[in-house]
């Protein structure tokens, strides 16, 4: 659950509830904006057991770019 602070169509500030995949929704939206990734709340063990998966898309997200 988050509550999210916004303006509303009317320019009033409104504060909104959200639970679930709304509320999961908001936070990796604002995540983004913020400039942080989903693998950024992994803890260390966690980044250590996936870092050869993260080097493959990586490297394969990289040479994608580079043919397009």
């Amino acid at each position: 659950s988050i509550a999210v602070e916004h303006l509303g169509l009317d320019g009033k500030v409104k504060t909104t509830q959200l639970n679930g995949f709304f509320a999961r929704a908001v936070q990796h939206e604002m995540d983004h904006l913020a400039g942080d990734l989903f693998i950024d709340h992994f803890s260390h063990v966690k980044k250590l057991a996936i870092r050869g998966k993260l080097k493959r898309l990586q490297a394969e997200t990289l040479e994608q770019i580079q043919t397009n």
